[in-house]
């Protein structure tokens, strides 16, 4: 089914990603005929300010007022320089604003950038993009610095759950509108819960080979079987997350789309995420999406 496309939502904080997202959601938005809604979440902005700001406000009131001021004219400015747009600056943390705008604004499309940490840095500051596509309610696209706005071919992985079908859905709307070649890519990994489908037959005589054709003929059958006239396929054996990264470079892909399951808590720390494994390695755009409501 066609996804409708007629509002990108594309927060910025004035960064070298923002500018690379700025310019996917502005080329995104002539494609697909939709506006951008320009979003800058506004906290204590004060050392941002033009030094002559600060030294004529007489108290926190009136700097607040004036971080508010120079925020609205920084991103109309920001606005007209990636085609125009609505402008919206909301006070608050950036995780928070952006939520709030999507359920406030009703998007179609996230289009934000990344800065791409890892490890300790990662861990401790955590990652604005990570959050919001795990918990937004619209698809979420992720753009690294200094990626210019092209799509050629598109890779939908898949594992055939309803967030990664909603995925293989947009991955074909994006495709359509771009003309671009879609592949779609499912990754076999070989643990107890793969096993588990695995008939007695196969497993009892525990030959390796044997079991990994099957569950790659398997795999390859169900994909086949999702695949449109004219859409590759790709069946891989390995960890997910890292398999659908090193498949995207690979493949030569100019954006990756992938379901998230928005795990949260306990889950979500003990469980991990593919969608945020790839969001975070993967140097070529990321689009995660939920699975559409009941």
């Amino acid at each position: 089914m066609e996804r409708k496309v007629q509002r990108i939502l594309a927060p910025t904080d004035f960064s070298p990603a923002s500018e690379s997202s700025a310019r996917w959601a502005a080329w995104l938005a002539q494609r697909f005929g939709a506006t951008v809604t320009f979003l800058h979440a506004l906290e204590a902005e004060w050392w941002a300010l033009p030094e002559e700001l600060v030294t004529r406000a007489p108290g926190a009131r009136e700097l607040r007022q004036a971080a508010g001021r120079w925020a609205a004219e920084e991103l109309d400015r920001w606005g007209q320089r990636f085609g125009g747009g609505e402008t919206v600056v909301l006070e608050g943390s950036p995780r928070e604003v952006i939520l709030r705008a999507c359920h406030e604004l009703k998007p179609d499309l996230v289009c934000m950038g990344t800065h791409g940490r890892t490890g300790v840095v990662r861990a401790f500051f955590g990652s604005v993009a990570e959050h919001v596509a795990r918990a937004s309610p619209v698809p979420v696209l992720t753009v690294r610095p200094g990626r210019d706005p092209r799509v050629q071919r598109v890779l939908a992985a898949t594992d055939f759950s309803p967030p990664a079908l909603a995925a293989v859905e947009w991955a074909r709307t994006v495709a359509a509108v771009c003309g671009a070649e879609l592949v779609l890519l499912h990754v076999v990994e070989l643990d107890p819960e793969t096993f588990a489908g695995v008939p007695r037959e196969i497993m009892a005589p525990a030959v390796g080979e044997r079991i990994r054709d099957y569950l790659v003929d398997r795999a390859t059958q169900r994909l086949r079987a999702l695949a449109r006239e004219g859409e590759r396929t790709e069946v891989r054996l390995g960890a997910a997350g890292n398999t659908v990264v090193r498949a995207a470079e690979e493949l030569e892909v100019d954006l990756v789309c992938t379901g998230t399951r928005g795990q949260t808590g306990l889950a979500h720390v003990l469980l991990g995420s593919v969608a945020e494994c790839v969001l975070r390695r993967s140097p070529i755009p990321v689009l995660t999406c939920h699975a559409p409501p009941r």
